[in-house]
């Protein structure tokens, strides 16, 4: 069966598509970002989303962000460029953080999740143009 769609719906899905291949390039290069540019990719499904909705997104880029992690993980590994015994030290204490976020996900408003999300974005973008 295909399904129909509107050149607005086939517009909107090259653009996600391009901007989760753009997630998985800055996952791959830089470690970081693909996950900023996934939630990006969600969230412009439409500016009247519920919070439920929102919600979810966040919850689909945990997920998306996963195995996105775990091919870089393994391309580090091939190129010997993964330290083991200090990865232990970052994985441990960020799992607890990760159960601690998706616990507070269900309480927090989500406008206070943007705000929160905004500010993480900036701090970690100045840090890093001042390294």
């Amino acid at each position: 069966m295909i399904i129909k769609t509107g050149e607005k719906e086939k517009h909107r899905f090259i653009i996600f598509a391009l901007m989760c291949t753009a997630a998985g390039i800055a996952n791959g290069l830089l470690g970081a970002g693909g996950g900023i540019l996934y939630l990006f990719a969600l969230n412009m499904t439409g500016k009247d989303l519920s919070d439920e909705v929102k919600r979810s997104n966040y919850g689909s880029t945990v997920a998306a962000v996963f195995p996105l992690s775990l091919v870089s993980s393994i391309v580090y590994g091939a190129n010997s460029s993964i330290n083991l015994e200090k990865m232990w030290i970052y994985a441990i204490p960020a799992a607890a953080g990760g159960i601690c976020g998706a616990l507070l996900l269900g309480v927090i408003n989500t406008s206070i999740l943007k705000k929160l999300f905004g500010a993480l974005v900036i701090f970690a973008g100045i840090n890093m143009i001042l390294r």
